[in-house]
């Protein structure tokens, strides 16, 4: 396990969670205010980080199952640390997609013995999501249509990938809209069937803290049917039958 810490001095104004991300890396302020100290989850508990940047997660399923169980119950209370953690992780998984799937998403599988799996991806599904997200990203900074073909097989995860980025985007960015279709009404949303693509949505925000949810978020009114909006930043996903 590595376990390193790191000094910058710089000078910033006051912030309310004394979090900045300089060159990359997330500091955390020191009491004095004018010095930031480079945080690793090691000040949480003890992880591995990539050169000294963000945390490796787990890629073993069940070493990332502890990994989550650890963060969420080191992110649990009003204690500073408790707060430094989510403002941490909020932050890292809003600027680190991958960060987000791998530590707050969750699939579903029926031929599973525990039918509920921690999204750990390949990859292959690496490649893919950071490829398509940056594709949306593009079409919105130029405010063009923008399409992309996938040429889809089965169990390679791609459904519950393009929902997974819908989801992280209706999270942290603004103002955008996602519709998404299938052929019949009742594969995009019927209560109970996870086969359905708003059942997968509900599927993510059922497993995910109510921290890294929007303000004043209600798991009922705000995913109602063939809709799931998000009223602090103006983002929704909209499904129509084709």
């Amino acid at each position: 396990m590595i376990c390193r810490r790191e000094l910058l001095k710089v000078h910033f104004s006051r912030h309310d969670l004394g979090i900045r991300i300089i060159e990359g890396r997330v500091y955390v302020k020191n009491s004095d205010w004018f010095s930031y100290r480079f945080l690793l989850f090691d000040d949480i508990f003890c992880s591995d980080v990539i050169d000294g940047t963000f945390v490796i997660y787990p890629k073993d399923i069940q070493e990332n199952k502890d990994f989550r169980l650890r963060l969420k119950l080191a992110s649990i209370g009003e204690s500073e640390r408790a707060k430094k953690v989510r403002a941490l992780s909020y932050l890292q998984a809003k600027e680190d997609i991958l960060f987000f799937f791998n530590i707050f998403l969750w699939t579903y599988d029926p031929r599973t013995e525990e039918k509920s799996l921690p999204f750990v991806t390949w990859d292959y599904q690496d490649e893919y999501i950071l490829r398509l997200n940056e594709e949306i990203e593009n079409a919105v900074i130029e405010k063009g249509r923008q399409d992309e073909f996938t040429d889809k097989s089965r169990d390679m995860g791609v459904t519950w990938m393009v929902l997974g980025i819908f989801y992280h985007r209706w999270l942290f960015k603004r103002g955008e809209e996602f519709r998404i279709g299938s052929r019949k009404e009742d594969y995009v949303d019927k209560s109970g069937d996870m086969d359905s693509l708003f059942e997968k949505l509900r599927y993510f925000t059922q497993f995910m803290p109510n921290w890294m949810l929007p303000k004043g978020f209600d798991r009922r009114r705000n995913q109602p049917y063939m809709k799931i909006v998000n009223s602090e930043n103006g983002c929704a996903i909209i499904g129509e039958a084709t």
